[in-house]
């Protein structure tokens, strides 16, 4: 039992992916059209591709995490903590960068032959860019709180991440910004979601930090 509870935040992820793109699909289908929902396929296709490098980096530590949790080796957790976030911040910037760079080329193996499409989604996609670094911390912070066996602080960030911060926004930004406030929104998700990570941080630092 406990260990569903801890992976809770993983369901939420899954569950909340369908509900948010069908929520973007209606709002995009107003605004933008078929163009407008193609081209968000595409931007979520490429946030997954980066993403997961995020996910996969925090899925190879949590055995380490848990390990050194169990045996209440501080000094080593924080140490995790640190160069994850060091490697994070670094990861980051580069993912960020080659979206920039090979933004262009991402975009045209997915709407190839389809320019009105390919010039949306490439425009959307250095707009949802500005994302990537936070969401390398955001994305770590659920999969930290997972490995230390706090899977309500795990859920609690996952679902706001993926719901609540993910359908404020897109329900109010197109309102102001038409189109750019869908794309603006997604960027808006991870910013607020980052805030609540650097709080829950702090609060339970004292799990894996030896200076608190």
């Amino acid at each position: 039992m406990n260990s569903c509870i801890n992976g809770a935040s993983e369901m939420v992820n899954v569950l909340a992916f369908s509900v948010i793109a069908i929520l973007f699909n209606r709002i995009l289908m107003k605004i933008g059209g078929s163009d407008g929902v193609a081209s968000l396929t595409i931007i979520l296709y490429a946030q997954e591709l980066f993403g997961g490098l995020f996910r996969g980096y925090i899925n190879g530590i949590s055995s380490v995490v848990s390990y050194n949790l169990g045996r209440g080796d501080k000094e080593r957790l924080s140490k995790l903590f640190c160069i994850s976030i060091w490697t994070l911040g670094i990861a980051g910037i580069v993912v960020t960068v080659l979206s920039y760079l090979a933004g262009g080329a991402i975009v045209d193996f997915f709407a190839k032959n389809n320019a009105q499409v390919e010039t949306i989604a490439l425009y959307g996609f250095r707009i949802v860019a500005t994302s990537f670094l936070m969401m390398a911390y955001n994305v770590f912070a659920s999969g930290w709180f997972t490995a230390l066996n706090d899977g309500k602080t795990s859920a609690i960030l996952s679902f706001c991440r993926t719901v609540i911060f993910m359908i404020a926004p897109v329900l109010i930004l197109p309102g102001i910004f038409g189109m750019d406030g869908v794309w603006m929104s997604i960027t808006a998700g991870e910013v607020l979601s980052i805030l609540m990570s650097i709080f829950y941080f702090r609060k339970y630092r004292n799990m894996w930090s030896v200076k608190v």
